[in-house]
């Protein structure tokens, strides 16, 4: 169990690094093509070795989401429809949100979160708060 929750955690990591550089390589227009292929597919490329290497503790349904999320973002800087590019983008967002979600399930660490928050009974509210789970309520209509 503690192997696959360390594979789990380098998983999310990974998709961390993924979600924290797609804003470069989708807007960033000192970029050529060729140098923003290159880019987002060593991060494309190093998560798909990882997902192989492991592939015997990180299911597959996940893996597959993750790769069809992350392959060809490096051609939305390129579309011209501003509302197609828009939807494309927050496409991208919503399928990572999605995917480091399920990685929360599937390890177990979403039951435990609500696990102790009902032990501890914790209410975190503040003006931030309100503000975010309004927004999380919008998006889960999407």
């Amino acid at each position: 169990f503690e192997k696959r929750l360390n594979i789990y955690e380098k998983f999310y990591t990974k998709l961390n690094i993924i979600q924290n550089n797609s804003a470069d390589i989708i807007e960033n227009q000192n970029y050529t093509k060729e140098e923003r292929l290159n880019k987002w597919s060593s991060f494309v490329l190093d998560l798909a070795e990882y997902l192989d290497q492991n592939r015997l503790y990180i299911d597959e349904d996940i893996s597959e989401h993750c790769m069809l999320t992350v392959i060809g973002i490096e051609d939305i800087y390129d579309i011209k429809n501003k509302k197609r590019k828009e939807n494309e983008t927050k496409n991208f967002y919503k399928n990572i949100n999605d995917a480091i979600f399920m990685i929360k399930t599937e390890t177990g660490l979403k039951e435990m979160d609500s696990l102790f928050k009902s032990i501890t009974k914790a209410k975190h509210k503040s003006k931030f708060r309100t503000v975010i789970e309004e927004i999380n309520r919008r998006y889960k209509k999407i």
